[in-house]
């Protein structure tokens, strides 16, 4: 792991074999009862356990649901009738805060969005098996992007597409790197998604992704 992560990524074991590389950056973890409350022991183990997210995803993989993974299915699938198992071993994953939130109502600062979105550039740049088309799930963190690329010598942004579903704004950057990303910015697939019209916007001009994951995900 590099300075500020604390969480090692999911990697799929048949990830670096995919000829074209899906990343799926998720916001935050939530250190919480199941009413929403605080509950001090998760927290303390979110904090000192580097692999917490790889055990979310092995949950998945188990049966357990959350609904910004049902969305995220919907999203590239059109179904929630997925194999986990065979989805989860084809992407990677990390989350963007890496910090715990402490309960359903805290929301991560403008600090925390500026500070890991130039992480997770970070982190991908260090990705052995970079991926080729990256997801954040969750548009808050678009605001610091362009500013975080500037400041980062392994990007360089070529093409920006912007468009309003709803009350939110969805952005797609084709990126100059070592090789050409399509990174995306969605709204948070969790309260009132529009499953639909986030899938279009995904795939709007990227007809070989779609074609690419029917192939070889459904």
């Amino acid at each position: 792991m590099i300075e500020n992560q604390i969480w090692n990524c999911w990697i799929g074991k048949n990830y670096s074999l995919q000829e074209n590389k899906i990343l799926l950056i998720g916001e935050s973890h939530y250190a919480q009862n199941e009413d929403g409350s605080p509950n001090e022991e998760y927290y303390n183990d979110f904090i000192k356990n580097p692999n917490i997210t790889i055990e979310i995803i092995e949950q998945l993989i188990d049966g357990n649901t959350w609904k910004i993974f049902d969305n995220t299915y919907r999203l590239l699938l059109g179904s929630t009738n997925v194999v986990k198992s065979e989805f989860w071993s084809k992407v990677s994953f990390f989350n963007l805060i890496q910090r715990p939130m402490k309960s359903s109502s805290e929301r991560p600062s403008k600090k925390d969005f500026k500070k890991y979105i130039e992480l997770s550039l970070n982190i991908i740049n260090n990705m052995k098996d970079k991926p080729n088309y990256i997801i954040y799930l969750g548009n808050s963190g678009r605001y610091y992007f362009e500013n975080s690329v500037k400041n980062n010598d392994a990007f360089k942004i070529k093409k920006r597409y912007c468009l309003k579903i709803g009350k939110y704004y969805g952005v797609k950057y084709i990126m100059d790197s070592q090789n050409e990303m399509s990174i995306f910015f969605i709204k948070h697939p969790s309260q009132y998604f529009s499953w639909k019209k986030w899938r279009d916007f995904i795939f709007e001009n990227n007809l070989d992704l779609k074609t690419y994951i029917e192939k070889n995900f459904c």
